[in-house]
Order: structure tokens, then C-alpha cells, then sequence
């Protein structure tokens, strides 16, 4: 009878020999052994780098709640230099409260809130850099930033390892505001003068109007005509009314090519050919009236030598205020003898009480103008006289003789054409 031999089973089958065994955890004992300093190293790298890690996400957070405020801001107030040790930037919120941004150099803190109370945002800042951005992406200078002209703003931030173990991390934001479009109101059109008053593009005008409680700057607006492709420019004009673009609060602009006749023809008399416009007072029919020309301006004929006279008696409110004045506009044909023109205030008997104007008369339109203020109250007339040394043919032309008063204030702008 045949005895089977037992033979050995193979350890992929069946199990480890312990020779086996021993190895493997050799081998698992070194590599765990070198993986250890290098778990340390990544643990220590870690714990380093957190601090700064933390910070550049508090500084993110700093520039994105301010951005959020940026994107709704009613005007911008003042921007400090990004450049130096310290930049700010001062805006109105969209709620109407004085808003700052800053760093504060000594502390390297940047800060944010209502001005003069503004809480920490973030620390260890070391540089806060602020730039106004135009529509066309220049950045523009500082003193010369504004709501109207700001498109969008620039802001880097720059914050340190606390523990100054790792080096500087700067974040950026970019803010495009977004401004909702002023309620301007187009208030008055002067599109087609009389042809007495010569080009109709040096007389044309627009008036507008700010119905809001803010101040509304038009500078660098553009009006359409019916040619969209050919806008008009707003600049402000110094020659005209107070020179800004800025139109108060209730106030009005009105909007022309540089006119000579403008100043006096919108701002002193409300229109043009001595319409009544928006002013309180306007003076016709007249008492004594010795013509009037078809183009609407008055005339005193001179008849024989001496003095010629036409009046209008008139009484200001004691209550009135605002600028209270007179303005006359006068002048004569060249063609004919220049005759003296008398403007003066009297009262109702005809005594004198205020001379505007004792001259010669302008062979161009010629404004004549005084403060009523101290003839408040007092029942008046104006007295216009032409004077003729002989018996030749001659008139004054009068134009748009206006008394005013009120608080309507305009300012008068120009068009870039």
C-alpha cells in the first residue's frame, strides 16, 4: 500500500511564511520612517503659511463689501494719493451717508464706515493703493475725480505676514458703478428765433431743469440733435451766468453756443423779445408807449428837439427777494443822429430816484441794469427818454425792459459744436 507524501502549499495561496511577513513590515517601517519628516514639514509649512492665509481672505472680504457700496455711490467726494503711505477715498453712499475708505498708517489698519467713525476691516495692510478710472480706462488724477467723470475704481491692497514669515499678498478689485441716469428735466426749447436776430444756430437754446433734491453736474454731457452721429458736448462757459456746469438742487441750465446776447436776453430777461418767461414782472403795455416795431422791440420816436418820454409805473413786493433788478436794452440806428437816452427810476409824480443809464445812445444792443433791492415796498415807474439836439430823424429802440425778482437762478452753458 502506496503512503501520499504531504507537500508545502504555496504562500499566494494559502498564507505567509513568517520570513515573509517579516519583510513586508521591514519595508513598511522604512518608508513610514521617511514619510514622517516630511509630514512634519508640511504640517510646520501649514501652520506658517495660515496667518497669511487668513489675511489675504480678510482683505478680500474688505474690498468686496466695499465694492458693493462703491457700485450704488451718489457722488465721489475726494480720493487721496494710492501712491504714498496712506490712500482713502471719501464717496456718498447710495443711502445719502458720508462713506471712507482708508488705510491708517500708523496702525496698518483699513478701515470703512461713516466718516469719521469707520470700523476695521482689515490688518497688517501695508500699502492701500486707489485709482478713479474714465469711461475710456484712464485713470484720472485725484483732485480732478468725480462722480460724472468716474466710471469705475481701481483698488490694490496689500497686506503682511503677521508673523513675517512668508512674504506680501495683494489683492485687487475693479468697482464699475453703476450710476443711475440724473432726473434732468428739458424745461424750455428756443429752436427758431425771429430772422431779426441774424444766425439761428448763435440764438438757439435749451433750458434745463433739476427737479431733485441734489446737485447734478452736466459737464461733459451730450445732447442729440435729429443727426445722432453729431453730438454736442456740454462745457461750462466763464463768460456766461456763474461758469459751472452744475446745476442746484430746483435750479435751471440753460444750454446755447457762446452768444453775446444770450447773458442778458435768458438770464436777466427770462426769454427772448421781452417775452414774460419765468420772471414775476414784466413791463407793457407801456403808458406812454411811442411805438413798437413788428419785430417786437420798442421805439421812442424823438419828435422835434428836447427830450421824448415813455414810462411804466410799477411796484416791487415788499416780501420780494432773490435778485431784484432792473434791465433795459437800448441802442440806435447809425444811419441816423445819435440821440441821448435818459434810464432812471422816479416815483409816480416823477422825481427822480434812481438813474440806470444818463448817455449817449449804442449803436449795438447795449444792456442797462440796477439793483432795485432798496426800492422794495415803494410804488414806482420807469422813465425812458430820448433826447434830440436838432430836428433830424432819429429813435431809441428799446428791448425787453424787465423788472425781476425772485429766487430762479440760471446758469448759462455753452455747447461744444
Amino acid at each position: 500500500m502506496e503512503t501520499e507524501t504531504p507537500t508545502r502549499t504555496p504562500c499566494g495561496r494559502h498564507g505567509w511564511t513568517l520570513l515573509e511577513c517579516l519583510l513586508v513590515v521591514a519595508i513598511m517601517a522604512v518608508v513610514f520612517a521617511a514619510t514622517v519628516p516630511l509630514l512634519h514639514s508640511e504640517k510646520a509649512a501649514l501652520d506658517t503659511a495660515r496667518p497669511m492665509i487668513l489675511k489675504a481672505q480678510e482683505a478680500r472680504f474688505a474690498l468686496a463689501h466695499v465694492a458693493t457700496a462703491l457700485r450704488q455711490a451718489r457722488a465721489v467726494v475726494e480720493i487721496a494719493d494710492g501712491g504714498g503711505p496712506a490712500a482713502a477715498i471719501k464717496f456718498i453712499a447710495g443711502d445719502g451717508t458720508p462713506k471712507t475708505f482708508l488705510r491708517d498708517a500708523p496702525s496698518n489698519e483699513v478701515r470703512y464706515g461713516p466718516s469719521g467713525s469707520e470700523a476695521v476691516l482689515a490688518q497688517h495692510c501695508t500699502a492701500l493703493s486707489i485709482e478713479c478710472l474714465a469711461a475710456d480706462k484712464q485713470v484720472l488724477a485725484a483732485a480732478s475725480a468725480s462722480l460724472a467723470k468716474t466710471a469705475g475704481v481701481y483698488i490694490t491692497m496689500t497686506v503682511a505676514d503677521p508673523n513675517g514669515k512668508k512674504g506680501p499678498t495683494t489683492v485687487t478689485t475693479l468697482v464699475a458703478l453703476e450710476r443711475t441716469r440724473p432726473a434732468v428735466v428739458v424745461n424750455e426749447i428756443m429752436y427758431r428765433p425771429k430772422p431779426s436776430y441774424g444766425a439761428k444756430d448763435k440764438h438757439q437754446w435749451v433750458e434745463l431743469h433739476n427737479p431733485t433734491a441734489d446737485p447734478i453736474d452736466v459737464r461733459d454731457w451730450f445732447l442729440w440733435t435729429r443727426d445722432q452721429n453729431d453730438p454736442d458736448r456740454i462745457l461750462p462757459d466763464a463768460y456766461h451766468g456763474t461758469g459751472t456746469t452744475v446745476i442746484p438742487p430746483g435750479a435751471y441750465a440753460v444750454i446755447a453756443d457762446q452768444d453775446t446776447e444770450l447773458d442778458n436776453e435768458v438770464l436777466k430777461n427770462g426769454d427772448f423779445e421781452g417775452g414774460t418767461g419765468d420772471w414775476k414782472f414784466f413791463l407793457g403795455p407801456w403808458q406812454r408807449d411811442f411805438g413798437e416795431a413788428a419785430s417786437g422791440n420798442y421805439k421812442i420816436y424823438l419828435c422835434g428837439v428836447g427830450w421824448t418820454i415813455m414810462y411804466q409805473d410799477f411796484k416791487i413786493p415788499a416780501t420780494a427777494s432773490g435778485d431784484v433788478r432792473v434791465t433795459v436794452r437800448e441802442r440806435y440806428n447809425p444811419s441816423f443822429e445819435r440821440p441821448d437816452v435818459r434810464i432812471r427810476i422816479t416815483n409816480r409824480s416823477g422825481v427822480p430816484l434812481l438813474t440806470v443809464y444818463n448817455g449817449g445812445c449804442s449803436p449795438d444792443w447795449t444792456a442797462r441794469s440796477a439793483d432795485l433791492t432798496a426800492l422794495k415796498g415803494v410804488d414806482a415807474r420807469l422813465e425812458i427818454s430820448g433826447f434830440r439836439a436838432n430836428d433830424s430823424r432819429s429813435w431809441v429802440r428799446i428791448d425787453a425792459a424787465t423788472i425781476n425778482w425772485g429766487p430762479i437762478s440760471r446758469n448759462c452753458v455753452r455747447l461744444l459744436v
